[in-house]
């Protein structure tokens, strides 16, 4: 049987307490302008790395689109499943791109925190900043390393459907050379 911690107990609460709870619920509605609303829209959000793109305020969806929309080019859709996996696989490199921002925003933090200058003082404030917060850096880590299956993944589907494609294409190509020659032949004289 699992040893369970004392203070882990769920409490009960007297009548008194959950009165006073409620009646601090009333006072305590959020933000009520559109202002003070749109202010704390964001405030879940620290990286950026494992929301929808597309729900992401207006400023960073242009970023993204800025980036995004060359390489969705160079990867050259030729169909809706294509395109569909083009602007995955560009919104993963977003990502990777975006993670390592973090990173060094992290770092950056570090650094001026500690008023680093020289170049020992740096290595330190940013060994000091790993130590401190290695779950952070684990997590970023991990989020990599799952964008970067994922992008490989992508990557690989959009190579097999254009594949496909271009071997469909091919099967066409040659079905029709076929089915000429053999209306070449059929209309040839013959020889006596």
């Amino acid at each position: 049987m699992p040893v369970i911690p004392i203070n882990s107990y769920p409490r009960r609460q007297s009548p008194r307490m959950i009165e006073a709870n409620r009646r601090n619920a009333q006072r305590s509605t959020g933000p009520r302008t559109t202002g003070g609303k749109a202010a704390v829209r964001q405030n879940s959000v620290t990286h950026a790395l494992t929301c929808q793109l597309d729900l992401l305020p207006e400023t960073d969806q242009n970023t993204i689109a800025v980036f995004t929309t060359p390489l969705i080019r160079d990867l050259k859709p030729a169909s809706e499943e294509e395109l569909s996996l083009a602007r995955r696989i560009a919104g993963y490199y977003w990502m990777k791109r975006r993670a390592r921002e973090v990173e060094n925003s992290w770092f950056a933090e570090a650094i001026h925190r500690a008023g680093a200058v020289t170049e020992a003082e740096i290595a330190q404030a940013t060994a000091q900043e790993f130590r401190d917060n290695s779950q952070r850096f684990m997590r970023l880590s991990i989020y990599e390393q799952r964008i970067q299956r994922l992008l490989h993944s992508q990557l690989n589907m959009l190579r097999d459907c254009q594949e496909s494609r271009m071997n469909a294409r091919r099967v066409l190509a040659r079905g029709e050379e076929s089915a000429n020659s053999r209306f070449a032949f059929a209309s040839r004289p013959l020889k006596a």
